[in-house]
């Protein structure tokens, strides 16, 4: 009897894993379908506002990849 509720417990947290995994990449899914991709013209104008990434100042941002990895 113990060996079947292990077994009912182990099918509990893979599915789990499963329902996580699969609402993950719905959601990433809608994200893709709400926000339109920019057309060539929008690209290259937000490419001349904000200049090339490399030439931002480091000192300008947080380091937040701890705080993104904690999120689950």
């Amino acid at each position: 009897m113990e060996l079947v509720l292990d077994q009912k417990e182990m099918l509990k947290d893979i599915f789990r894993e499963i329902i996580k995994e699969v609402i993950q990449e719905e959601k990433i899914s809608f994200y893709d379908s709400i926000f339109p991709l920019a057309n060539n013209k929008e690209s290259k104008d937000l490419e001349t506002m904000y200049e090339n990434p490399n030439s931002y100042k480091k000192s300008d941002f947080k380091d937040m990849t701890d705080w993104v990895l904690n999120e689950n």
